[in-house]
């Protein structure tokens, strides 16, 4: 009696210990999310483009965009392509460095200069099938890099003066578009 007592409760406990150790697919999180006219969206991921160094400054061509889960990117010819009914984020970027984004500010240049640590131009893809998108007009995107892994903040303006800021943390897939430019 007492080994079937002892059976039971290790049982009892084995299953505990079981189900409380599991986590849900649930519990996994978004990488990031941003803000856009007062509704917070969840971001899924994000890419780079590289389209090689500028001739006039010092800076290379790295243009960053971030997706919502509504977004499929394929691949087409080896190149991002993204479709749905979600939201697309897109800064055209210039970086100190050619293989992914330098950490530092990234403040937008409205006389497109092109110099490193700076974005030229910028817009939020509300409608990526039809191509409603806003462009911004100033703002700041803040890196932090460590090897492949990215934390970045974004606080930018619209042209109809509404504000969009966000932040995602993760990996950026990298695609060297630089043979196409």
């Amino acid at each position: 009696m007492k080994t079937l007592k002892t059976l039971i409760l290790l049982v009892i406990a084995g299953t505990f210990l079981v189900f409380s150790s599991c986590k849900k697919d649930d519990d996994k999180s978004d990488p990031g999310k941003f803000t856009y006219d007062g509704t917070e969206y969840s971001l899924k991921g994000g890419f780079l483009e590289y389209f090689g160094p500028n001739s006039a400054n010092d800076g290379y061509n790295l243009d960053l965009t971030f997706y919502t889960p509504e977004i499929t990117v394929q691949e087409v010819l080896g190149f991002p392509y993204a479709t749905g009914n979600g939201k697309v984020i897109y800064f055209w970027m210039y970086s100190s460095h050619s293989d992914g984004l330098a950490t530092g500010n990234y403040v937008f240049d409205a006389l497109s200069t092109e110099a490193a640590g700076t974005f030229v131009s910028g817009y939020l893809d509300t409608d990526p099938n039809n191509g409603v998108f806003v462009d911004f007009e100033s703002g700041v995107v803040n890196v932090t890099r460590d090897g492949n892994n990215y934390e970045i903040d974004f606080d930018v303006i619209d042209i109809d003066g509404k504000n969009i800021s966000g932040t995602f943390k993760g990996t950026l897939k990298y695609y060297d578009e630089s043979e196409t430019k």
